[in-house]
């Protein structure tokens, strides 16, 4: 890729969408970046050049704070809720706007959305 860009390989970089996102908003040691989009991460660089992170690692095993966990946790709240005290969730306005987005508030329609939609359309 240098050599196609006519650069040397110490002008050359490679690095994460984080770390260029972070490095076009800061210095190194001069803040800390906040992505929150469907997943979440936040980052620092330190004055050293080590980039650390928190979260960032997918649904399974950390985006908290993004809009696909905010949309799961909800959605396990309301049917929380509904196990503990049926019938519960026709008189709650949150279930009544997220059961109105995914087109049904029977748990097959919840069950539909969430395990037959991509990551992208949950949060």
């Amino acid at each position: 890729l240098s050599q196609a860009l006519g650069l040397s390989p110490r002008q050359m970089r490679c690095g994460s969408d984080m770390e260029i996102a972070y490095l076009s908003a800061f210095a190194p040691g001069e803040g800390y970046l906040v992505y929150a989009g469907t997943g979440a991460i936040a980052a620092f660089i330190d004055h050293d050049g080590h980039f650390q992170r928190a979260g960032g690692r997918g649904p399974i095993l950390g985006d908290e704070g993004g809009g696909y966990w905010i949309a799961r946790e909800a959605l396990a709240a309301i049917w929380r809720q509904e196990d503990e005290q049926p019938g519960s969730t026709q008189q709650s306005p949150l279930a009544q706007a997220l059961f109105a987005a995914i087109g049904g508030s029977d748990w097959a329609s919840t069950r539909a959305f969430v395990y037959g939609a991509d990551r992208g359309a949950v949060g």
